[in-house]
């Protein structure tokens, strides 16, 4: 029962890795203008002059004006509220102002290459659960992390 248990949380702790990897975001190295961040319409990450990034769905212009929209509960919102920017409601999205962020950096997510990593993680996950259980169904010790 012991060693049941034993392989039960290492294929748990595998699976939780798999989990976790699979919400990865790779974006472009180039940095491009906020105008262009909002002609393309797709996500972005803004890094500030003090090192910080935020993740932002897509950024809006008004009356020159650029904002910047994300979920009203993400990580973004939660850190872009605490350091006193107010948003404003936007359907599902909050709008954040971009001006006070003193942006240095704004990248394109490369959805390619991140949707082939996620999909890539997975099935290597996959995989490496699939050889795992193999080795302990037949105990034939060739992996044996036990």
């Amino acid at each position: 029962m012991k060693s049941s248990s034993k392989h039960f949380r290492f294929l748990s702790s595998i699976l939780s890795l798999v989990f976790l990897l699979q919400s990865c975001s790779i974006y472009h190295n180039d940095s491009i203008s906020l105008q262009q961040a909002e002609e393309l319409n797709k996500d972005v990450r803004i890094t500030t002059e003090s090192g910080d990034k935020f993740k932002f769905k897509s950024i809006e212009e008004e009356d020159g004006d650029y904002f910047g929209l994300t979920r009203l509960k993400s990580k973004t919102s939660k850190e872009l509220q605490k350091m006193g920017l107010i948003g404003r409601e936007t359907g599902k999205l909050y709008a954040f102002g971009l001006e006070p962020l003193n942006i240095e950096k704004i990248q394109e997510k490369n959805k390619t290459v991140s949707t082939i990593g996620t999909v890539g993680l997975v099935i290597t996950g996959i995989f490496v659960v699939i050889i795992i259980i193999a080795a302990i169904t037949f105990n034939d010790g060739i992996f044996s992390p036990w």
